[in-house]
C-alpha cells in the first residue's frame, strides 16, 4: 500500500495518508499540493481515517493547504480524524479553520 493516495471527485482533491503524516514520506505529498496550488485547484479534503499520528511536517502540510484554501475564499476538510489528531489541530489552532466530516461524501458535499 502506498503511503498516501490522491482522488480527484467532483473537482475536489482527496488526499489519504496511510499510518503516520511524518517526514519521510510528505515530500509526495508536498509535491501535489504545491502542484494543484500552481494549477489554482484549491478543493482539498484529507481523509485522515487511516492516520495514527502527525509530526510537525505533516502539520505544516496540513497548515499550509489551510492557508491556500481560505486565500482562495475556501476551506479544508478533513474526514474522520482520530481524537490524538483533533488534539494535535486543536493545539495549532488549525481546529477553527478546518471542517470536519464522518465522511467523504459529507465532505464533498461542502464543495457543491
Amino acid at each position: 500500500m502506498k503511503k498516501v493516495e490522491f482522488i480527484e471527485r467532483n473537482g475536489a482533491y482527496i488526499i489519504q495518508p496511510h499510518g503516520e503524516m511524518t517526514f519521510f514520506f510528505l515530500e509526495e505529498l508536498d509535491e501535489f499540493i504545491k502542484e494543484k496550488i500552481t494549477r489554482n485547484e484549491h478543493k482539498f479534503i484529507y481523509d485522515l481515517s487511516d492516520v495514527k499520528w502527525i509530526d510537525s511536517m505533516g502539520l505544516g502540510l496540513v497548515a499550509m493547504t489551510v492557508k491556500i484554501a481560505l486565500l482562495n475564499n475556501s476551506r479544508v476538510c478533513v474526514v474522520q480524524p482520530r481524537e490524538n489528531v483533533v488534539e494535535l489541530l486543536r493545539l495549532s489552532s488549525l481546529i477553527d479553520l478546518i471542517l470536519i466530516y464522518d465522511s467523504i461524501d459529507e465532505a464533498l458535499a461542502f464543495f457543491k
